[in-house]
């Protein structure tokens, strides 16, 4: 709950990104809200896999110490996300999730 009321956010397309610095400073967590209105539970759990390999494969750009909410829009189409797009949609907000 912190990272919604205290973090930043970050828009994309189809993703609201929040990302709130940690006191403790330690390693970077990743947390993903993806509710019912995204589509059955096949289609959730396909977000939540894409989504996680890409952090996954970035995970040496990530800032350390930062807690990480993924959300997706009403307007994401789950059967055309691939990590190639996840990737389109992530890319350029790495560099700005540490600020």
């Amino acid at each position: 709950m912190l990272c919604y009321d205290s973090g930043r956010r970050h828009y994309t397309k189809q993703f609201v990104v929040f990302a709130r610095n940690r006191e403790d400073g330690g390693e970077w967590r990743l947390g993903l809200a993806v509710t019912r209105k995204t589509g059955g539970a096949v289609v959730r759990n396909r977000v939540k896999r894409v989504v996680r390999e890409f952090f996954r494969l970035h995970q040496k750009s990530l800032p350390q110490g930062y807690d990480i909410v993924v959300v997706p829009k009403r307007t994401l189409h789950p059967s055309d996300l691939s990590l190639a797009v996840a990737g389109q949609e992530f890319s350029p907000l790495l560099p700005t999730l540490g600020r």
